[in-house]
């Protein structure tokens, strides 16, 4: 049986971001997108991915932000917490596993 632990972290993508960048595990670097959202933008970058931290699945909950003016489109999404912004990585395919 999995650890309240490993639970917690599977649950919350950028935690999940964090412990495989720790392990070692190549993956887009991830922060949470608060306030101005200019940790985001300085760490991130355009473009950049949007996501939800919980409950997001399959493109629910992901947004793209090209420039400035789209990711403050999106404002009333993450302007409560619970969005992390992710580097954006350009991919043809996209394989998921769930255990």
């Amino acid at each position: 049986m999995p650890s309240l632990n490993s639970l917690d972290t599977i649950q919350d993508k950028l935690r999940q971001r964090k412990a495989l960048l720790k392990a070692g595990v190549p993956s887009p670097k991830a922060v949470a997108l608060e306030g101005d959202a200019s940790v985001a933008i300085e760490e991130i970058g355009f473009p950049m991915m949007l996501k939800i931290r919980f409950g997001g699945y399959d493109g629910k909950g992901t947004r793209v932000a090209r420039t400035f003016a789209e990711l403050d489109s999106f404002r009333s999404l993450w302007k409560d917490g619970e969005w992390l912004a992710e580097q954006f990585v350009p991919f043809k395919r996209e394989l998921a596993v769930m255990l």
